[in-house]
């Protein structure tokens, strides 16, 4: 039993291609904060208005630029036990 070398090596690739795409939003959101952070201690106001924007767009729906990586064959939940 157990998994062939190929199906093991797809699964890297799949779980690399996510780590690449969550590093990259990590580092959006890290640079968000930081500017959300400077500008709530500035007197311009309108600066905060437009780091909020910015963070809206990452977490709304309306923005779908995410990796095509295809359907992946497994998940991350744990199987289910058999009674």
């Amino acid at each position: 039993g157990g998994c062939s070398v190929e199906d093991v090596q797809q699964v890297l690739t799949r779980l690399e291609a996510r780590r690449k795409f969550l590093t990259k939003e990590l580092d959006t959101v890290s640079g968000l904060m930081a500017k959300l952070a400077g500008a709530n201690m500035s007197e311009d106001r309108s600066a905060v208005a437009q780091v909020i924007d910015a963070a809206i767009n990452i977490f709304t729906s309306s923005v779908d630029d995410y990796p095509a990586v295809g359907l992946a064959p497994w998940t991350m939940e744990k199987p289910k036990k058999k009674k």
